[in-house]
């Protein structure tokens, strides 16, 4: 049910972001024919509710289809997603404080499972926590780019390999939900579905 709201809601704001950025796009059309009479601004904004209506549904389907593209997923109702690049993102089930990498497993042949991360150059920094698998180390680096994972027993351990790989220390890891925000809110949240 939660997955139908929010699926609902998204097509709403939809809506509402194509009926802007039609509109802009009417206005930024106009603007530019002022300079130029008779050319294909001029003659594209001569029609101004069927020029709205034709970018309006453009825009509509392209916003539509990027919802559910890998840069543009970030979830329906309960499940939560971060991309990471290269292909590889964070998921997230019921806003649970854990967050997992699917194909990507541990030493001991378990799928990543983390409650604080940080995306460091390239570099997924974590620790590996979960509620019902215990991992033979506690902390990990992850290389989006190699695919390599690197796993420590310790924090001071992995901050000796940070600073030997010129990366910075892991200072500080966020949760998902700081992480998340931190990806999804401001201009993508108010410029995107």
């Amino acid at each position: 049910m939660e997955v139908l709201f929010h699926f609902v809601f998204q097509l709403i704001k939809i809506a509402l972001l194509s009926c802007l950025y039609a509109g802009l796009l009417y206005f930024a059309f106009k603007h530019i024919s002022k300079s130029n009479k008779d050319s294909w601004f001029q003659r594209s904004t001569s029609e101004k509710v069927k020029f709205w209506i034709i970018s309006g549904s453009m825009i509509y389907i392209s916003l539509f289809f990027w919802m559910f593209s890998y840069w543009g997923s970030h979830g329906l109702g309960d499940s939560a997603r971060i991309p990471i690049g290269n292909g590889y993102a964070i998921e997230n089930i019921n806003w649970t404080e854990h967050g997992f990498v699917r194909g990507v497993r541990t030493i001991d042949n378990k799928k990543i499972s983390m409650t604080r991360f940080k995306l460091i150059d390239g570099n997924l920094v974590g620790n590996l926590e979960s509620w019902f698998d215990g991992f033979e180390n506690n902390y990990f680096i992850f290389s989006l780019e190699s695919g390599q994972l690197s796993e420590f027993v310790t924090k001071p351990e992995l901050d000796n390999y940070l600073i030997s790989r010129n990366l910075p220390k892991s200072k500080e890891l966020y949760s998902f939900r700081e992480n998340y925000n931190n990806y999804w809110l401001g201009w993508r949240f108010w410029m995107l579905p």
